[in-house]
């Protein structure tokens, strides 16, 4: 009887944890970010990297990539939490010697469909977000 007890512990508190593929919903991307992967290159030893906000109150969405502040809103389908789609992205136009990166990602917000937990780590917290199709465009982490 106690091993049946702690058995449904266990599927209960598994159950609870997020993991890739859990549903997902806008407002768990409320805060600061950091761009960890962007058109499939690893930013981990990257010095700088892509910084993100997001403030799920207002559907807005912040950038900064190391040069033009980016800003945007988010457009939502309530049928499906994990759609995303962000217009009237816009962002200063300030000249860099590096933009690549900006670029990049400015791209990367314009072809946005959807949005999932990434990899289970358990020293941060990632999204990542999908083009149509499941193209991985780019992955955000914050430290737990």
């Amino acid at each position: 009887m106690r091993n049946l007890l702690y058995l449904c512990l266990g599927i209960i508190l598994l159950g609870s944890c997020k993991s890739p593929g859990a549903v997902v919903s806008f407002t768990d991307l409320e805060g600061e970010w950091s761009v960890t992967e962007l058109s499939g290159v690893d930013l981990a030893s990257a010095g700088a990297k892509p910084k993100m906000s997001f403030n799920t109150a207002e559907k807005r969405m912040a950038a900064d990539a190391g040069c033009n502040n980016i800003a945007g809103m988010a457009e939502l389908a309530e049928s499906n939490p994990a759609a995303i789609r962000f217009k009237g992205v816009l962002a200063t136009r300030k000249f860099c010697m590096e933009m690549s990166k900006e670029e990049a990602l400015l791209k990367a917000l314009e072809k946005i469909v959807s949005f999932g937990t990434g990899p289970a780590s358990p020293s941060a917290l990632t999204y990542v977000f999908y083009g149509a199709g499941k193209e991985k465009l780019f992955v955000i982490e914050r430290a737990k």
